[in-house]
C-alpha cells in the first residue's frame, strides 16, 4: 500500500499567465517499504521546475539504475515517461510552465533538453535556490503566494516572439495527431520549415511529437474517466487510426500498454494527466 499523495495547484495570476500554466504541491509521508515504489511520469508537453523540499526523489537510468535526484532541477520536454519514486517523506514545489514558457530563460536550448532531467543551475543562473529556502523556511499556506511573489521578480515580460508557437500550440492540442505539419502551416500562414524552426525553438519539440503526447493525455483523460471504457472506443475518440495504432503509442510514450497502466495503482502518475487532478490521491 502506497502512502496517500495530498495535490495542491494554484493558477498564476495575470503577469505570468502567458508564460506559467500552475504552481502545485505535492506532499506525502514515508512510506513503509524500503524501496521506492517506481511510477511513470508521463510527457504533457509542458518544462517544469521541481523543487525538492524533502526527502529528494529518485528516478531510474535507462540502464536500471537508481539515481538520487537533485534538490532543484529542470524537467525538460519528454518524450517518454520518466520512471521515478520517493526515498522518503514527499514534499515537493514545482513550477509548470506553458509550452513555451521556459525557453527564453535558460542557458541552453529547450530542444537540447529533450527527455532530461537535470540540475537547474546547469541551464538557469542560481538555481532557484532561494526560492527552495523560501518555501522551506515560509508558512505552509502561503506557498503559493511565495512562488508567485519569487517569479514576478525574476521572470521578464512575455516576449512577442512566442505567439506563432502559442497559435500552433492552441491547434495541435484542438487536433492532437491529426494535424500534419503542412496542414498546420497552411493554417497558421507560415512555412512548414519556419514552424519547425520556431516550435523547436520555443517549445522544444516539433509539431509532430508534440501532437503525439497531447493525443496520449486525451486518451488517458478518457481512460480515468470512464475506466470500463473499450479501448477500441478510446482509440477512435483520441484520433487514433485504430486500436492496434493506440497501444502502440500508448507504450513508446507511456512505457506500459493501456491494460497494464488500468491494472497499476498509479497515485503519483495522476498528478501528471493533463487536466485537473483531484486534492487528494491515495493508492
Amino acid at each position: 500500500m502506497e502512502p496517500q499523495l495530498a495535490y495542491e495547484e494554484r493558477r498564476p495570476p495575470p503577469r505570468l499567465a502567458g508564460l506559467i500554466r500552475c504552481v502545485w504541491r505535492l506532499r506525502g509521508p514515508a512510506g513503509p517499504g524500503a524501496s521506492p515504489p517506481i511510477q511513470p511520469i508521463v510527457p504533457d508537453g509542458c518544462p517544469e521546475v521541481v523543487l525538492n523540499l524533502a526527502d529528494r526523489y529518485v528516478q531510474m537510468t535507462s540502464e536500471g539504475e537508481w539515481i538520487g535526484q537533485p534538490r532543484s532541477m529542470l524537467v525538460g520536454q519528454l518524450t517518454r515517461s520518466a520512471m521515478v519514486g520517493p526515498s522518503g517523506v514527499t514534499d515537493i514545489v514545482g513550477i509548470r510552465f506553458l509550452p513555451w514558457g521556459a525557453a527564453h530563460l535558460l542557458k541552453t536550448r529547450l530542444s537540447e533538453l529533450r527527455d532530461a532531467l537535470i540540475p537547474l543551475d546547469s541551464v538557469v543562473p542560481g538555481g532557484m535556490e532561494d526560492l527552495a529556502d523560501l518555501l522551506s523556511s515560509g508558512p505552509a499556506d502561503s506557498w503559493a503566494e511565495t512562488a508567485f511573489a519569487y517569479l514576478r521578480n525574476e521572470m521578464p515580460e512575455l516576449p512577442e516572439r512566442v505567439g506563432l508557437s502559442a497559435r500552433a500550440v492552441g491547434a495541435i492540442r484542438a487536433q492532437p495527431g491529426r494535424l500534419g505539419v503542412r496542414a498546420l502551416a497552411r493554417r497558421l500562414h507560415v512555412g512548414e520549415r519556419q514552424l519547425e524552426r520556431v516550435m523547436r525553438r520555443d517549445v522544444g519539440l516539433p509539431p509532430s511529437v508534440l501532437g503525439r503526447i497531447f493525443r496520449v493525455q486525451t486518451a488517458l483523460r478518457t481512460m480515468r474517466a470512464d475506466p470500463a471504457r473499450p479501448f477500441s472506443a478510446v482509440a477512435l475518440e483520441s484520433g487514433y487510426y485504430d486500436h492496434s495504432h493506440f497501444v502502440r503509442e500508448f507504450r513508446r510514450v507511456v512505457g506500459c500498454t493501456p491494460s497494464r497502466f488500468l491494472r497499476a495503482e498509479f497515485a503519483l502518475t495522476e498528478v501528471f494527466i493533463d487536466g485537473a487532478p483531484p486534492s487528494s490521491l491515495a493508492s
